[in-house]
């Protein structure tokens, strides 16, 4: 059995101890040591015999029990160790089963991210080789664009403006080769290198002019952009030749204000209208030959209800057969009103654009005001029927 002891107090004074023997099944039982027997599991209780210094098993030693196979725990409270151990191994390896299966799991998880983590230098590798390969590439595309751009294109040192490269196209457009580059500085072709210090300062388009090895010049457009090149600060230089392009705008302006002054001379008016918007465009001239403010919305039904009955019918058709891409009598004369219904004698020229496929885009015209010599035809014809009466009563006189 077992023997417990307790500590008695009355009115909170030690009285003494009461002691109770417990039978020892009814001990196991109740602490639920027996579960462990229907559950595969051989338990025994030990106790060290101060006496005999030995540890004693309960229940008895007479009983088959491997201790070398147990697993024991000590409890401080009385001094007692608990041995258990596995009566049938199946159990134990079952027991052991689902974190075997848990551990193998475990593993083989560590092992993919192992795999996939040793993989990413090799992705890493090929990701850089595909890289190094695209960059090669658009470095040879660079270099075909830089030596074959239509435009000039320079590359040189921020410190002290030395060439590091420049491309076909500037050089010949200043007749240098390359090792003559290498001996100047960008600086040094410009007709006034203090505009260089503003375009680097501001960073916009600079109009100016290069120096050619023999001495001529050339108009220029320059643009900058800066770039860090090996670890040094380095501009690039767009260069656009305009030259030619102003000397072409110089004689269009010259030719614009010949064309604005035969026009002026001439008082001829000029017309155009988009058959796709319905804009109608009216030089001043136009304005004046109908005798309306220049501010006045001008449409193709405003024209064809300014233009006399008689003459409207026919210039309608030659529109409508210009817009179909059909040939007309480009020249005609016609009478229209003004705003007090006032006739206007005119002569016209009608003709029509088209764009790249054939198709009418425009019809458009001159005209010109001929009423005063209309009137002075009217009155040379009348003087000379003045004359021809007269004649006629002489003769039968």
């Amino acid at each position: 059995g077992i023997i417990g002891r307790l500590p008695v107090f009355i009115e909170n004074e030690f009285w003494g101890f009461s002691a109770v023997i417990i039978s020892e099944k009814d001990f196991l039982a109740n602490a639920g040591i027996y579960n462990f027997s229907k559950e595969g599991y051989k338990f025994r209780l030990a106790k060290v015999d101060k006496e005999l210094s030995k540890e004693t098993f309960f229940p008895g030693e007479g009983e088959d029990f491997n201790i070398n196979n147990a697993q024991s725990i000590f409890i401080e409270d009385g001094n007692w160790t608990i041995y258990i151990y596995s009566v049938n191994n199946e159990n134990l390896y079952l027991a052991l089963l689902p974190l075997g299966i848990a551990a193998l799991l475990f593993s083989l998880v560590i092992c993919f991210f192992v795999v996939k983590l040793l993989e990413q230098p090799k992705k890493l590798q090929r990701k850089v080789n595909i890289q190094a390969a695209k960059l090669i590439n658009s470095e040879l595309k660079f270099k075909i664009l830089f030596d074959r751009a239509p435009i000039g294109i320079v590359h040189v040192q921020a410190e002290d403006f030395k060439f590091i490269e420049a491309n076909e196209n500037f050089l010949n457009k200043l007749g240098l080769s390359i090792d003559e580059i290498n001996e100047i500085t960008f600086n040094s072709v410009l007709e006034n290198f203090q505009e260089l210090a503003q375009l680097v300062e501001k960073g916009k388009k600079l109009n100016t002019f290069f120096i050619r090895k023999d001495g001529g010049k050339i108009e220029v457009n320059v643009a900058i952009t800066y770039l860090k090149y090996k670890s040094k600060s380095t501009y690039i230089f767009i260069i656009e030749d305009i030259t030619e392009r102003n000397k072409a705008q110089i004689h269009l302006r010259e030719l614009q204000s010949r064309v604005k002054m035969a026009v002026q001379i001439a008082q001829l008016g000029y017309w155009e209208w988009n058959i796709h918007t319905d804009e109608v465009i009216w030089s001043p001239m136009m304005y004046k030959i109908f005798k309306i403010p220049k501010d006045f919305k001008i449409t193709p039904d405003f024209i064809v209800s300014r233009i006399h009955p008689l003459d409207a019918k026919k210039y309608v058709e030659s529109i409508k057969l210009l817009m179909n891409g059909l040939s007309v009598d480009p020249s005609y004369e016609a009478k229209i009103l003004d705003p007090e219904n006032n006739p206007i004698y005119v002569l016209g020229h009608l003709e029509s654009e088209k764009d790249k496929k054939g198709n009418v885009i425009k019809v458009k015209g001159t005209l010109i005001d001929i009423s005063s010599e209309k009137r002075t035809k009217e009155e040379l014809d009348q003087s000379y029927d003045v004359v021809l009466q007269q004649n006629k009563r002489l003769i039968n006189f």
